[in-house]
């Protein structure tokens, strides 16, 4: 069957006309337009000077898992839904369990549950966060719960929050933040990126165009464009939930495609000026013509990124509209601003001309290296084609293999406190400290204590009662025994006192007899010589008083013999005989006189011996009575002692029998201190609540504690009605690693059923980690929906621009060629890690987990712009054939004509895209390697190689229309109509 060709005479949709007018009115009235952009974006400024610029990061996936758990989080546990952000305490040397490194870990937290808007601190320190201490003690993790979600949590207030640590730093303990504070303290301003894009673009357009003037107006429009673009997006922020990736995201998007709808205007326009058009009339045609193209791209790639709302993913929704809205701000700025600036530079477009450039028009169309670039691909279409499908096919190999992940925080610069905390949490708690899951359930009926632990409650309270009582009783029988043993203990003493006194009286009474006895002796002996004495002084004085008596007889013999005799001689004799005698009877009276005296004075003495003998004798009588009553006293003090003895063996029976009952109570202690162990351990296990020791709690702890792949698990939080509980479980692997999506996937399909089977428990998983995961799932399993749109879309333009139906299938094909050598350079580089150090992401694990929602967008974006290089492209092809000429003359001349501009445009995407891999978000970096190689292989291999080839191998086959659809409409695509508004000058004013 013979093709079938576009109908010459339908009547094409006046797209093309009305941007003529507009164009037209923009040039005559410049000042106005420049006025009314002047205030469109100081409007812009000032709702986001006063407003601010929102993001949010909170996502919000309908109907999966990680939704549902957030969602019960927010009933039942606001604002638990915010998420906790760890605030990591580090030392190099010593334990934070130090006293003085406690002491200002302490203070810090203490500074920061004091902050705005700060819920609550669960200090490392507490029963709750004892988890949070590594084993080495040098590192320490906080957990702060916000009362704002990620959305309204600002730089500054985060950097509020931040600051509040400042005890411990000043205690030389580093401090870093994760979760949403590392995330807002972490945003970095920088516009490396964008300013070597814009740098470069001007490098490119000025080798383009040879002039700075012509060279500076894309660039600048598309700044006008950016900003305002960037503000609406801040603004919208405000009104749904915008990614923080979403704005950069937008900026590389509407920065590439500004810059390039205004090159195709400025280049069309000063084709135009050189070829003797006024500039009215030549802004006029040129939005008629490459306005319409612009009009046509944008609304392409607007398309394009709608089509993402049908995933009905939020965050690729928020991201579709964010990037859409900056690609329509560009498309407002290249068909109005754009013209308006061009109508006021005139003719000085070609200002500061680069003297080594040749004039544009010098050169002609058909004449250069593109054209013959294209001639010797149509001479050859075979060969061509053969080789660019054999250099795409290993590109496209290793997209077999893409898996989707989740954005990891181990990766990114280690100049951000984000990556700091997520290194040190990693190196003390282990890497699925970073990403713990959430079990979060509903109870119907509510959770109540469980029968075993209200059992060992009550028989605690009783034990304790008992206990209670017996200490009671034991206290006051103790102080009892112990008032009656120190007053038998005072007995004793004062009996031993007065047993040591009578002793004592005893030792002196015996001494003092001893000693009486010892004076009668002595009396006795006085007594026996006084009698000797008497009885010698007796006798002597007998024998005295006999030799007296003798004397006195002798003296009257001489004094009779004086008287007798006359005779002198004798009488002399015997007056000296008598005188002798006399003296010698003197003598013998004076010695009796002394022993009369003497025996007077013995005589004396006697009679004191004999008064000291009575006395001694009344002395003896008098100690006889003492040592009786000291006697008395003994036996009494005896048996005051056997009484006290036997007061003491009723007090021993007493004490045994108070140790009895105190081992008794120790018994009952040990009984309540292993009791009391239960109910802590099982309290501890529940979190200090007892609706926690539900069995239905418990066995979900259980579960998720036994689940390989679990690191730990923590003590469950119920709410006051018991109807909602939230368990932690930290996996034993990083958040971005696969086998941690296993272990989701493994406590999703098994453990949470089975734990949760016929107990009226509903059991969701959330948390960050589960959020992503199920986000990849998500893409994952409407990834074809949004392709087959996207393919639809992009089939249903064609075929409405070109009436065709195998050009359509065939800039598919092509552009999938495109995007799967994209995806396979971007698996290659990222998931296998084999340019991470090129990209500035070389990390320990040796790959980066590729975001889940990249592919999906990168596909959405590719295919728009792809389409839009497409249009270019064949639009000039079918101009050509329209005009008479055969397939290789049309594709040579079509080619010749648009692969200048085409390729412009391309190189300034490329450098746009590629500067943001200068981005320290790996996300970032994955768009800026996947967008700039699929824009790379896109303009040379498919646009320059494989779609010429095939254009010349399918010959008039390319126009085939079949006849069931020549009702379609025509659309005016770019470059037609291009005549026919020229036939229309605008009206010079």
């Amino acid at each position: 069957m013979a093709p079938v060709m576009w109908p010459q005479g339908d009547a094409p949709v006046a797209v093309s006309s009305l941007l003529h007018r507009l164009g037209a009115r923009c040039a005559r009235r410049r000042y106005v337009v420049l006025t009314l952009w002047v205030l469109v974006v100081a409007a812009v400024a000032t709702g986001v000077l006063v407003f601010g610029a929102r993001t949010n990061n909170d996502i919000r996936l309908p109907g999966t898992g990680a939704q549902n758990a957030s969602d019960l989080l927010r009933r039942e546990f606001a604002p638990q839904q915010n998420g906790q952000s760890p605030l990591v305490f580090h030392v190099s040397r010593g334990k934070l369990t130090d006293p003085a490194n406690k002491s200002a870990v302490v203070a810090a937290l203490g500074n920061v549950g004091r902050a705005p808007q700060v819920a609550s601190v669960i200090s490392p320190f507490s029963p709750a966060g004892k988890t949070f201490v590594s084993a080495d003690g040098r590192t320490a993790v906080a957990q702060v719960l916000m009362r704002v979600n990620g959305g309204q949590l600002t730089k500054a207030l985060a950097a509020q929050v931040f600051a509040a640590a400042d005890p411990a730093r000043k205690a030389r303990i580093q401090v870093e933040a994760g979760g949403a504070l590392g995330v807002q303290l972490s945003a970095t301003k920088s516009r490396r990126s964008e300013t070597i894009g814009i740098v470069a673009a001007l490098i490119i357009l000025a080798f383009t165009f040879g002039s700075l003037a012509a060279a500076g107006m894309p660039v600048v429009t598309a700044l006008v464009g950016l900003v305002t673009g960037l503000g609406l997006i801040g603004l919208l922020g405000h009104l749904v939930a915008i990614p923080d990736v979403a704005p950069t995201l937008a900026t590389m998007i509407g920065l590439g495609v500004g810059i390039d709808y205004a090159l195709f205007i400025v280049f069309r326009h000063r084709d135009q000026l050189h070829s003797g058009v006024g500039v009215r009339d030549s802004i006029a045609q040129t939005l008629a013509t490459s306005g319409t193209a612009v009009v046509f791209a944008g609304a392409t790639v607007i398309i394009a990124l709608l089509a993402l709302l049908v995933a009905r993913v939020p965050i690729l929704g928020a991201m579709g509209y964010a990037a859409a809205l900056a690609v329509l701000v560009a498309v407002l700025t290249a068909v109005t601003l754009l013209p308006a600036v061009l109508a006021l530079l005139g003719h000085r477009v070609d200002a500061l001309r680069l003297p080594w450039r040749r004039r544009a028009d010098a050169v002609s169309d058909g004449e250069n290296v593109w054209a013959r670039w294209a001639g010797f691909v149509t001479r050859r279409p075979w060969p061509a084609l053969i080789v660019a499908l054999l250099v795409l096919a290993p590109l496209i190999a290793p997209t077999l293999t893409l898996r989707l992940g989740q954005e990891d925080m181990g990766v990114t610069s280690t100049s951000t406190t984000q990556r700091r905390a997520f290194d040190l949490i990693s190196a003390g708690l282990g890497p699925g400290a970073n990403g713990p899951l959430v079990a979060a359930a509903a109870f119907k009926p509510a959770a109540t204590p469980s029968a075993a632990y209200t059992g060992k409650l009550r028989d605690a309270e009783r034990l304790k009662r008992r206990i209670d009582a017996g200490t009671r009783s034991l206290k006051k029988k103790g102080a009892a025994l112990k008032k009656r043993g120190a007053a038998l203990k005072a007995a004793q003493a004062r009996l031993q006192a007065q047993a040591a006194a009578l002793k004592s009286r005893q030792t002196v009474l015996q001494a003092q007899g001893a000693a009486l006895q010892r004076q009668q002796a002595q009396l006795l002996d006085a007594r026996t010589r006084l009698t000797a004495e008497t009885a010698s002084l007796t006798a002597k004085s007998q024998a005295l008083a006999a030799q007296g008596q003798a004397l006195a007889a002798q003296i009257a013999q001489v004094q009779a013999q004086i008287a007798a005799t006359t005779d002198p001689a004798q009488l002399a004799q015997l007056q000296a005989e008598l005188v002798a005698l006399t003296k010698q009877a003197q003598a013998a009276q004076t010695r009796l006189a002394a022993l009369q005296k003497q025996g007077a004075a013995l005589a004396q003495q006697a009679k004191r011996l004999q008064a000291q003998g009575n006395a001694l004798l009344a002395q003896g009588n008098a100690l006889k009575a003492q040592g009786a009553a000291l006697q008395a006293q003994g036996a009494q003090l005896t048996a005051q002692g056997a009484a006290l003895k036997k007061q003491g063996a009723a007090l021993t029976k007493q004490a045994a029998l108070l140790k009895k009952a105190k081992k008794w109570l120790m018994t009952m202690g040990k009984k309540a201190t292993t009791l009391k162990a239960e109910l802590t351990a099982r309290l501890t296990r529940a979190g200090g609540q007892p609706r926690a020791t539900d069995p239905r709690v418990v066995r979900l702890q259980d579960a998720l504690a036994r689940t390989p792949g679990v690191a730990s698990v923590s003590p469950p939080l119920v709410n006051k009605s018991g109807t909602a509980a939230v368990i932690a479980v930290t996996p034993k692997t990083r958040p971005a690693d696969p086998v941690t999506t296993g272990l989701v996937r493994r406590l999703r399909d098994t453990v949470l059923p089975a734990a949760t089977a016929g107990a009226g428990v509903t059991a969701y998983l959330g948390g960050a980690t589960a959020a992503y995961d199920d986000l990849a799932a998500l893409i994952s399993n409407r990834l074809p929906l949004v392709i087959g749109a996207v393919l639809a879309f992009s089939f249903v333009v064609l075929l409405l621009a070109f009436r065709s139906v195998l050009v359509p299938l065939k800039a598919i094909l092509c552009n999938l060629l495109a995007v799967g050598a994209a995806f396979g350079v971007l698996t290659v580089v990222f998931q296998w890690g084999w340019g991470l150090s090129l990209v500035g992401l070389a990390n320990p694990y040796g790959t980066v987990p590729i975001a889940s929602y990249v592919p999906l967008l990168m596909f959405a974006v590719l295919f728009g712009m792809s389409t839009d290089y497409e249009v270019f492209l064949l639009s000039q092809i079918f101009q050509a054939h329209a005009a008479g000429q055969g397939s290789h003359e049309a594709v040579q001349s079509g080619v010749g004509t648009s692969a200048r501009v085409i390729t412009a445009a391309a190189l300034i995407m490329i450098t746009v895209f590629a500067s943001f891999i200068l981005n320290i978000d790996p996300v970032i970096k994955q768009f800026g390697v996947g967008l700039s190689i699929a824009i790379l292989l896109d303009a040379t291999i498919v646009r320059m190689v494989i779609v010429p080839a095939t254009m010349v191998l399918l010959g008039d086959w390319n126009w085939w229309l079949p006849r069931w659809l020549r009702w379609l409409p025509r659309v005016d695509v770019p470059e037609e109509g291009a005549g026919r508004a020229a036939e229309q000058p605008a009206t010079e004013t």
